[in-house]
């Protein structure tokens, strides 16, 4: 299954963007990446000097900063993010009891069309300022509701392998006399007893079941539109 978080940063450039030859080289008009614009001012494109995060971070104060509404174009964003799962589903390894974290770039164009520049996995969770505290510890907080990560116990895991092994080496020198079918019963037995020994009774969720909590996250596949595209 795949999910989308819903909130995220729009990065801008603190230069107004021109086409003047002479601009060609202004990193601060052509890179939005935050580790640039930290370093820039907002002197080309607002009467108030700050630099890119507390601008986005301000974004509700209208009377400050021209303030664009984005909610006709998720739904395109997300198209967008579905096609490349889908583009690259045979390239993404299935890992069973395990969980991906992609960071999507994508680049609005005048008209609000979305293009894809990149998708990086194990994006970083680096905090440089107060909307990254916002965005990226409440990420971190739902991430791990959503996937819940069972506790389990060392203890009782060192203890059930020592049994393994001894148990084992028995077999070796008294061949076990029972029937195959037998055999096998009891050793499912004792595989649900050690595994409700490890993880203190709780139940790992099965493969396609939605999880219990998503906080800020939405399903996008499987989903209506992943079955279309």
């Amino acid at each position: 299954m795949a999910f989308f978080y819903n909130e995220g940063f729009v990065r801008i450039c603190t230069h107004r963007y021109n086409t003047d030859s002479e601009d060609m080289n202004d990193l601060f008009m052509h890179l939005t990446n935050s580790s640039i614009q930290k370093h820039g001012h907002m002197d080309q494109v607002s009467d108030n000097p700050v630099n890119n995060a507390e601008a986005t971070e301000a974004g509700g104060t209208k009377d400050r900063y021209d303030i664009l509404d984005f909610s006709p174009y998720p739904g395109s964003i997300l198209d967008v993010i579905v096609k490349s799962l889908v583009a690259g589903e045979d390239s993404i390894p299935f890992q069973v009891n395990s969980f991906d974290l992609y960071g999507y770039d994508i680049l609005l164009d005048e008209s609000f069309r979305p293009w894809l520049i990149e998708s990086n996995s194990s994006p970083s969770m680096g905090r440089d300022n107060s909307l990254d505290y916002v965005i990226k510890d409440a990420l971190i907080y739902d991430t791990m509701r959503l996937v819940r990560p069972l506790h389990f116990d060392r203890a009782a895991l060192l203890s059930i392998l020592n049994r393994r092994a001894h148990d084992l080496a028995q077999e070796k020198k008294r061949p076990n006399q029972l029937p195959p079918t037998e055999v096998e019963a009891r050793a499912l037995q004792q595989l649900n007893e050690d595994l409700t020994d490890i993880l203190h009774g709780e139940r790992p969720r099965q493969y396609g079941e939605m999880p219990q909590h998503m906080g800020n996250f939405q399903r996008i596949a499987p989903s209506a539109m992943h079955h279309q595209n």
